[in-house]
């Protein structure tokens, strides 16, 4: 919060927006919010645990990275959910959707950071980075915007 109040223009308008509306929020509410950020993130731990896995792989996106000038409002929506469990994350590069980047990304257990950088190092290594996808009617939809 002071970083936002001594540097807004750095700060991208709806990440001050949302600073500006957390102020608001009630310390009860905060505690609410924090307990529910503690059952899912041991629950997420637990799931892993019973499949016995460290780590869960799916894609880092729905789909490849905007155009400079382009605004998604759906972009964090494969990443909100891990980071309020407060699970490590990382993505990779794994190939393009019609030229344009896509990527994996690793979800380990809380507390379980190094060991995800240190698979997804391993990932990064078997992964190919020519894989090419094309979805039909992409590319003519950017072309008409």
């Amino acid at each position: 919060d002071e970083i936002a109040r001594s540097y807004p223009e750095l700060i991208h308008p709806h990440v001050l927006a949302a600073f500006e509306r957390g102020r608001g929020v009630e310390s009860a509410t905060i505690e609410d919010a924090r307990r529910l950020q503690r059952a899912a993130s041991a629950r997420f731990d637990d799931w892993l645990l019973s499949e016995e896995s460290d780590l869960l792989l799916l894609p880092s996106q729905l789909g490849p990275a905007p155009f400079k000038d382009e605004w998604r409002s759906s972009w964090g929506h494969t990443t909100k959910l891990w980071t309020f469990c407060g699970s490590p994350t990382l993505t990779i590069p794994s190939g393009q959707v019609n030229g344009l980047p896509v990527g994996i990304q690793g979800v380990g257990r809380t507390h379980t950071d190094e060991q995800l950088v240190g698979w997804m190092r391993q990932l990064e290594r078997l992964e190919p980075k020519t894989s090419t996808t094309t979805i039909l009617g992409l590319d003519e939809a950017r072309r008409e915007k």
